[in-house]
């Protein structure tokens, strides 16, 4: 926790959310895997994702969701936007501003890309993020051979 101050500052604040916005790239950058929040509901394997060096999706046509994410362990587009972190104060004002905020502007600006909704991906330092649409993840249509998951959007870390 002490290489992230945000987080660290958000834990004894109780935000737990804001714990989590950092925990689960910390996680995915240093062991790999696929993070998901509890209120995600999988359809049929998601294991052919796991051949991407990263995975996301959007969430609506704009932003892109951290429910559901994947990588390899060491991607540089992680280790990018988890750099992110490292010099942000939570208390200077960053504890209002959502995960998905700060991660679909950070891929905007980074990687010169304009989010639209559509299916994409970027390169940086040889390894690839691929970004699905939210059809694939957060908002599927119903019996689509590309519906393998749907996030809920319960908010539960909301007060």
């Amino acid at each position: 926790m002490d290489a992230y101050p945000f987080a660290r500052q958000a834990l004894e604040d109780k935000k737990w959310a804001y714990v989590s916005d950092v925990a689960r790239l910390h996680s995915l950058y240093y062991e790999g895997g696929i993070y998901m929040d509890t209120d995600v509901e999988v359809f049929q394997p998601i294991d052919r994702f796991l051949e991407e060096d990263f995975f996301s999706g959007y969430e609506s046509k704009r932003k892109i969701p951290t429910a559901i994410m994947g990588s390899r362990a060491g991607n540089s587009y992680l280790g990018k936007l988890l750099l992110w972190y490292i010099g942000k104060n939570y208390h200077q004002g960053f504890y209002d501003v959502p995960n998905v905020k700060i991660i679909s502007k950070f891929t905007e600006r980074f990687y010169n890309v304009t989010l639209g909704g559509e299916e994409f991906s970027v390169e940086d330092d040889g390894d690839k993020a691929h970004f699905y649409p939210e059809t694939y993840f957060c908002r599927p249509i119903k019996n689509s051979p590309e519906a393998y998951s749907k996030h809920h959007f319960t908010g539960s870390w909301k007060d």
